[in-house]
């Protein structure tokens, strides 16, 4: 009974320090234009570009058409997917290396993860004492 009791307190653990609600936002390229162009998310979270262009594209990280080299996508052909996970919080600007002076600009805004809030941890020993 009291390996059951650690089984499932080391499974609680583990849970809460992983991302509960990690998500996928998918951004569609359209002809030369990101859509949604501004994305606001959380740590942990994965931005999915889609291109539906007929159109050869890069998602590049990057301001002013220059590169910063946080992420690259490469030549991205029609229909292709290039996705990125966001590990840290803050502002990041993306281009289209290829139409970045036609505008092809976005910007993902990470955001910190939301605090577990504090009845988690009166569940976690409610679990505990109802095993007793």
């Amino acid at each position: 009974m009291r390996l059951r009791q650690c089984t499932v307190l080391a499974l609680l653990v583990v849970a809460l320090a992983t991302p509960l609600f990690a998500a996928t936002h998918v951004v569609e390229i359209m002809l030369a234009e990101f859509t949604p162009p501004e994305l606001t998310i959380n740590v942990g979270d994965t931005v999915l570009w889609r291109n539906n262009s007929f159109l050869q594209h890069t998602i590049t990280s990057g301001t002013s058409c220059s590169p910063n080299g946080i992420f690259n996508s490469g030549l991205l052909d029609p229909d292709a997917e290039f996705s990125h996970t966001f590990t840290a919080v803050g502002s990041f600007p993306y281009l289209c290396t290829l139409h970045c002076l036609a505008g092809m600009r976005g910007t993902v805004t990470v955001d910190a993860p939301v605090p577990v809030a504090i009845t988690t941890w009166g569940a976690i020993k409610a679990l505990y004492a109802a095993a007793r």
